[in-house]
């Protein structure tokens, strides 16, 4: 698993995005943290709501969805996935990852850091 420091678009290693079968999902975690707690959820809160919503209330754009992991959160960072699989993986990951640092870097303050998560045991069932 290679991580990015913070403050930085992510970069995509398609080594990480190809190294599974089309069937499995990718998910690219983003740590956004800012000193102020209120300002950072201000953000967050405001980027979420700028994106589609599915009919389950699931966020995203494009072939990627985003999940705000909350239990991993904390007030002066927020954890958020951006998830997507199928053979357009790479395009669809780094279209989320694009979006999420364009949007919430436009806040001053606000860093983000990226860790690639295990690609090994999320399947997708949707037929991709």
């Amino acid at each position: 698993m290679k991580n990015q420091q913070q403050s930085r678009p992510y970069v995509p290693d398609y080594d990480w995005l190809w190294t599974q079968p089309p069937s499995y999902t990718r998910t690219l975690r983003a740590i956004i943290s800012h000193s102020d707690a209120a300002v950072l959820r201000t953000a967050f809160t405001s980027f979420i709501r700028s994106l589609q919503h599915d009919e389950n209330g699931v966020a995203g754009r494009g072939g990627w969805a985003i999940y705000p992991n909350v239990s991993e959160s904390e007030p002066h960072a927020v954890v958020a996935d951006i998830v997507s699989g199928g053979e357009d993986v790479a395009d669809a990951i780094c279209d989320g990852a694009d979006e999420l640092f364009e949007k919430l870097t436009a806040t001053p303050g606000i860093k983000i850091q990226w860790r690639q998560l295990d690609t090994g045991a999320t399947k997708s069932t949707n037929g991709d």
